[in-house]
């Protein structure tokens, strides 16, 4: 069965976890830069980080704190938020240092303030939470820069599309392949739209873009290290307690699990059935949005960079059908 779909692809999707801000073309606010190369130079031999299982950090959240949590911005469903969670908790040693902007208790946490020193707040509508006055109204109780986590929208929205179903309609595994073209071509637009919104939106805020944290990276033991070094750094600047360097390969093996590693080391992708495909005029479509993001952009260098790598990505591997 087919999740139903509301006119807005983006709100669609769903408000489960997620928050951004804003990019300065000025040299003092420049992104921390993350490399994303595309070469089978990085397959890893997993096996090699098995003694991690039993690795614990060794980094402990302090009991008081004056740090700020950090909006941490994507489209729905590009990582998980389990995955969030562990990797931020693993990270600082807190309890609930990665939290949704959605989650709440009563008189206990509300928007990620409470329930302990809030490290990231992830958020995954701001034309929604804008339309309130937000993020900008909370500037005082956030930092002054944000993450943004990007994903390949040739992979992001048929893996966001079957990971809301999955949460919402109890679907098991991959949704049918017959089933993704039918969602693909009445919903293609919308997702263009909303993968590009996700950016252009959060440039428009009183914050800075302090880091892009490509999801691509985190599935790649070699790349994902030196992408947990750039977080670690971040996190410094910020004023939270993290783990050592050499931690860090262990903390991210554990937080995405050798499976999930494995599979998107061989695939790219992380359901086994089949690669979604598209239309050659959707790939034509793709590659278009990417070269105006690029144009609008151009003195984001990190981003430029990101691009460029999802444009070869989408023109060397795309599965026409």
């Amino acid at each position: 069965m087919l999740v139903p779909m509301s006119q807005d692809f983006h709100a669609s999707l769903g408000t489960d976890d997620m928050d951004l801000g804003k990019f300065s073309s000025s040299s003092g606010n420049q992104p921390i830069h993350v490399k994303f190369p595309s070469s089978d130079t990085d397959v890893v031999d997993l096996s090699q980080f098995q003694h991690c299982e039993k690795e614990t950090p060794s980094v402990r959240g302090p009991n008081t704190f004056t740090t700020k949590p950090i909006w941490t911005a994507m489209m729905p469903f590009t990582i998980s938020d389990a995955l969030h969670k562990v990797l931020i908790n693993s990270l600082t040693g807190t309890t609930a240092g990665g939290k949704s902007f959605y989650a709440s208790m009563k008189g206990k946490l509300k928007h990620c303030i409470g329930n302990g020193q809030s490290v990231t707040c992830l958020n995954v509508h701001p034309s929604v939470e804008m339309n309130k006055g937000m993020p900008n109204s909370k500037s005082p109780q956030f930092y002054e820069k944000y993450i943004m986590i990007l994903r390949n929208p040739m992979t992001s929205f048929p893996a966001a599309y079957n990971a809301k179903s999955a949460k919402y309609s109890g679907t098991v595994g991959q949704l049918s392949e017959e089933e993704w073209r039918r969602v693909r071509d009445q919903w293609f637009d919308g997702m263009l739209e909303a993968w590009n919104k996700s950016i252009t939106t959060w440039n428009e805020t009183t914050y800075d873009v302090g880091m892009y944290l490509v999801f691509e990276d985190l599935f790649n033991m070699k790349r994902g290290t030196e992408t947990m070094k750039k977080l670690r750094a971040f996190l410094l600047d910020a004023g939270f307690e993290v783990a050592t360097e050499e931690e860090l390969s262990c903390i991210l093996f554990n937080a995405v699990g050798k499976d999930d590693l494995k599979r998107f080391q061989e695939k790219k992708y992380l359901y086994d059935d089949y690669i979604p495909g598209y239309t050659v005029e959707q790939k034509d479509a793709m590659l278009s949005k990417l070269r105006k993001m690029k144009e609008e952009f151009q003195n984001d260098v990190e981003l430029c960079r990101i691009l460029d790598e999802y444009m070869e990505d989408i023109a060397s591997n795309i599965k026409i059908d």
